[in-house]
C-alpha cells in the first residue's frame, strides 16, 4: 500500500533534481550508459524515466547493507553518493515532491 502511495507520487514529467535521479539510479545498481546521455555525464530523462517504476522502491526495500556487493563503479562509490546526498537541500526537495524526499531521507539514514 506504501509503495503504491509512492510510486503514484513519484510520476514526474518534469525533473527539477536530475543528480538526485541520477544517484538514486546508481545506488540500486542502474551504469552510467544506462541513464545518461551518450559520452557525458548528464541524466538523459527521455532514457531513464523508463527505468523510474515501482522497481526502484523495491531495491531500495531489499538493500542490505552488510555482506559483499560485488563490483561497483567508481562514480556509484558509497562515499561519494552519501556526500552528495547529505548536501542536497531536504526542504526543497520536499516541496519538490514529497515521495522523492522520502526517499533522500532513506539514502541518508541508511549504512551504505
Amino acid at each position: 500500500m506504501i509503495e503504491i502511495f509512492y510510486y503514484e507520487n513519484l510520476i514526474i514529467k518534469f525533473v527539477e533534481f536530475e543528480k538526485i535521479f541520477q544517484y538514486i539510479f546508481y545506488f540500486i545498481g542502474h551504469v552510467n550508459v544506462d541513464i545518461n546521455e551518450e559520452k557525458t555525464n548528464k541524466l538523459e530523462w527521455k532514457k531513464s524515466r523508463h527505468l523510474w517504476n515501482v522497481t526502484v522502491l523495491e531495491k531500495l526495500r531489499q538493500y542490505k547493507p552488510f555482506g559483499p556487493k560485488g563490483p561497483v563503479a567508481s562514480y556509484a562509490m558509497g562515499n561519494r553518493l552519501l556526500a552528495f546526498f547529505e548536501s542536497v537541500d531536504k526542504e526543497t526537495v520536499r516541496k519538490y515532491s514529497y515521495a522523492l524526499g522520502r526517499i533522500l531521507d532513506f539514502m541518508i539514514n541508511s549504512k551504505f
